[in-house]
């Protein structure tokens, strides 16, 4: 995944993961994490992104975005 700098053209990238009651996946695009039949209960998925020291170094001061979407089937 890259975030975009808000005003420039610079991107920095990260990586994405999610933790669940069946444990934590790196994700990727298009990425199912969580399948199964559910029991009816509150499922919590915790969303977490990490960015390289190294990708921080190079990266520009400024504000860098990324959109992440989450579809819940059922």
């Amino acid at each position: 995944f890259n975030m975009k700098q808000k005003n420039g053209g610079e991107e920095v990238a990260y990586t994405l993961s999610a933790t669940t009651s069946a444990g934590k996946q790196t994700l990727s695009t298009g990425n199912t994490f969580a399948s199964g039949v559910g029991t009816g209960d509150v499922e919590q998925v915790q969303m977490t992104g990490n960015v390289s020291s190294g990708a921080l170094q190079a990266a520009s001061a400024g504000t860098y975005t990324d959109t992440v979407v989450l579809s819940v089937s059922y």
